[in-house]
């Protein structure tokens, strides 16, 4: 799929089912999921009945976004879909030198102490608890 690419809600559940579809000819029952955007096509297929495995979705949190596809804490769909977590990007990676730290970086001349993305989050705004 295009990176640039937007999929409505019927197209992201397709290319779910299909991966869905793939994992359970594999043997897998249950995935952890964290898609950013695909909450509603997830669960457009539990309630189709369409979703054959336990899905565990994790929810992408984005401080510039306030949606309705955004899942309450604890939502869920049937016996197949729950979402009772979150993935946050708080800072970057220790592998390409983005991750928040206290001293700089060893390589970096003393000027470099990764970045920090967010430096405080209000669970209130999207029902988090």
């Amino acid at each position: 799929m295009d990176p640039l690419f937007k999929p409505s809600v019927d197209e992201a559940a397709a290319y779910v089912s299909d991966a869905v579809e793939l994992l359970l000819r594999h043997g897998v029952t249950s995935a952890h999921a964290c898609e950013d955007g695909t909450w509603l096509s997830f669960c457009r297929l539990a309630d189709q009945r369409r979703l054959p495995i336990r899905v565990f979705y994790s929810a992408y949190f984005d401080t510039r976004r306030d949606d309705a596809g955004f899942p309450a804490s604890g939502s869920t769909r049937g016996d197949m879909l729950s979402c009772d977590r979150l993935k946050m990007f708080v800072d970057g990676a220790l592998g390409a030198d983005t991750a928040a730290l206290s001293q700089p970086y060893c390589n970096s001349a003393g000027s470099n102490y990764g970045m920090l993305l967010l430096t405080q989050v209000k669970p209130h705004r999207h029902n988090l608890g």
